[in-house]
């Protein structure tokens, strides 16, 4: 693998690698990256592999290489304190109350002088929790109210002195978002997010294109907007800005745009009904104009409406002034200029993605809207986010590694090509194997005579009576994963009755962290989880024995996305089942049995409860994308090697 991203960064090519895990992908790509010379950012999905990349590997490489080097995690600007912000909060506080040395501005005061990085993580949870809410929503470096050069903070901006260091490092750390973020900003202006880099590495790439869908979209929560109204108006009847003389209109047109927002809703409840679909917890999606159904040109109106009403709010809030005195001589009101910066931003970024919704001109675009959680969210999304990213990778003309452990099928990787649309010649590729002995250390078990996945009425109880006598075979030591909320609960429901073993419940007993901590303590323990558990998980060691996939990961085939990109591919005259459905599912299984083995002593039993595998023609290529193992179709035949383990 070194070799591949080697030669990569020297030529100025892309790459697409699959690494399986244990190949030690980060240390083959981290060694020519440095060794080039080139700056190079490294992009993660999740927060945990960047830091074991900061914190474990590339320390090992100081430890064990002679070779010299910096390295810093940059964050989004959202991320870190702006001090100006900080001070002016600070201050505003210290003179409306005595403040004692116990107290919140005390603690923060200190906390501001001890930071190294500024990052609003790292400010202590209880010294959080007792922020005010003005103060805690108002910390953030954003991009709109930065008064960059001008600003009397400038020597000792956290965010100015991260993207400094990150100016003159030779590895530079982010996440996915940051680094789509960039590209989104490059493509559009001469400005960046991330400082001029030379070459890049995205590891954890089969995470990209959903992502990149999100960021060169637009989305508009209306829990987010009403309570900006809501606070908007409070702050203009007692609050921070009471004495601006536009206070009347302001929160006549604050109450007008909550309206406006209850419209909509009505106008999609309305909808709902008519389509005879019941409103549920779990979160799905629907087109937001369907060509049939006569309400599309009403909420049509209703966006534009809503953005002629964020626009008329943001004109009457005077522009924060700019102040060049020194921290000690800011006045009383300086927080109130903070609020404005606060209240303006959001209005003007509302009133964007309203107009955009209200024309709905795009054909490139998904609009639809998602319930969740109460509540109602409105997007309008590129088709094939992936395809974009792709473009603005390739207009880079910089090195480019895409990585991963599960980026191809049947050891092909013409679907992330596609996802990307790359064409054939424009990436080299490379598919390496896991070097753990699979074939000795686990063996996939699939249930031959479970009823369908489909019917659950027999499904769910078959696969009780199923998975308990494995589990009691197992002692336990097993991840149930669903792809399914309303299956996760009808199991995670009954099994406690059913297995002498401590049962840990996704989102019942407490954060993802705190649930692996205990699942690792406890050897004996089974957790039950559905997508969040899929992937980005390790636990290494006989805790994790066993590792039950529910039901194939098949995305929804309702969701606007899916029909829209169906559509372009049938278009095309192509498969949509063949060409995406059945890879992205594969990819997704390999993300979820890949929690098993995480070192070369682990061993453990890879079950499948779905037959589809061994009934339906799709099943030779998805055991052809999987580690070779011994296969078994009943529980008596796998007896043998679970007693060993």
């Amino acid at each position: 693998m070194a070799r591949e991203v080697a030669m990569t960064l020297d030529e100025g090519s892309l790459a697409i690698i699959e690494a399986g895990t244990g190949t030690g992908k980060t240390l083959a790509y981290l060694l020519p990256a440095l060794l080039s010379g080139k700056r190079t950012v490294v992009s993660t999905g999740l927060i945990n592999l960047q830091e074991q990349i900061y914190y474990k590997d590339l320390d090992f490489i100081r430890k064990h290489f002679r070779i010299l080097f910096t390295a810093v995690i940059l964050k989004g600007r959202d991320n870190y304190v702006c001090m100006r912000k900080a001070r002016g909060q600070h201050l505003h506080y210290r003179t409306m109350r005595n403040v004692g040395p116990d107290s919140w501005q005390a603690r923060f005061d200190a906390w501001l002088k001890d930071t190294k990085t500024g990052w609003k993580e790292d400010i202590p949870g209880d010294l959080m929790a007792a922020l005010p809410a003005r103060v805690s929503e108002s910390l953030s470096s954003g991009q709109h109210s930065c008064r960059g050069g001008r600003c009397r903070f400038q020597k000792s901006c956290f965010y100015v002195s991260a993207r400094r260091q990150a100016a003159n490092a030779n590895i530079v750390l982010v996440n996915h978002d940051l680094f789509i973020a960039d590209l989104v900003i490059r493509g559009g202006s001469d400005s960046s997010v991330i400082p001029e880099w030379e070459a890049a590495v995205l590891d954890e790439a089969h995470l990209l294109s959903e992502k990149a869908t999100r960021w060169f979209g637009r989305s508009l929560s209306c829990s987010d907007v009403s309570l900006t109204c809501r606070q908007l108006a409070e702050e203009c009847e007692d609050g921070s800005l009471r004495n601006l003389s536009s206070v009347p209109q302001v929160v006549e047109i604050c109450g007008r745009l909550a309206d406006t927002l209850g419209f909509l809703e009505v106008q999609i409840e309305e909808r709902l009904v008519e389509e005879k679909r019941a409103s549920a917890d779990e979160r799905w999606e629907k087109f937001l104009f369907p060509e049939t159904n006569p309400r599309s040109q009403t909420i049509k109106q209703l966006f534009a409406r809503a953005a002629d009403l964020c626009e008329s709010a943001n004109m009457l809030l005077p522009h924060p002034k700019e102040d060049e005195r020194e921290e000690d001589e800011l006045p009383d009101n300086a927080s109130d200029e903070l609020r404005l910066d606060v209240f303006k931003n959001k209005l003007g970024a509302y009133a964007e993605t309203s107009r955009l919704l209200a024309a709905a001109d795009n054909p490139d675009l998904v609009y639809q809207f998602e319930k969740s959680r109460g509540d109602l969210v409105f997007s309008a999304l590129p088709v094939e986010g992936g395809r974009i990213l792709g473009e603005r990778l390739k207009a880079a003309d910089r090195p480019v590694v895409l990585t991963s452990a599960t980026l191809a099928t049947a050891r092909t990787f013409s679907f992330t090509m596609a996802r990307f649309g790359f064409l054939t010649g424009e990436a080299r590729t490379k598919w390496l194997s896991s070097p753990f002995d699979y074939a000795r250390n686990t063996l996939l078990f699939i249930p031959e005579h479970l009823p369908s996945v489909k019917d659950k009425d027999k499904y769910l109880p078959a696969f009780l009576e199923e998975v308990v006598p494995l589990l009691k075979l197992t002692k336990g030591r097993a991840l149930l994963l669903f792809t399914s909320n309303d299956h996760m609960n009808y199991v995670a429901d009954r099994l406690p009755r059913l297995v002498p073993y401590r049962v840990l419940v996704q989102n019942r007993h407490g954060a993802k962290s705190k649930i692996l901590q205990d699942f690792t303590k406890d050897v004996s323990s089974v957790l039950v989880a559905t997508s969040s558990f899929w992937q980005g998980i390790d636990v290494p060691g006989e805790s994790l024995s066993t590792v039950v996939v529910a039901r194939l990961p098949f995305e929804v085939p309702t969701s606007p996305l899916m029909l829209s990109r169906k559509a372009l591919v049938d278009d095309r005259g192509g498969n949509f089942f063949n060409e995406y459905t059945l890879p992205q599912m594969i990819l997704s299984l390999k993300q979820g049995l890949g929690r098993l083995l995480r070192r070369n002593t682990d061993r453990g039993v890879l079950a499948i409860f779905d037959n589809r595998v061994l009934t339906e023609f799709f099943g030779k290529k998805i055991l052809a994308s999987l580690p070779e193992t011994r296969l078994v179709k009943k529980l008596d035949e796998a007896r043998e090697f679970i007693v060993s383990l």
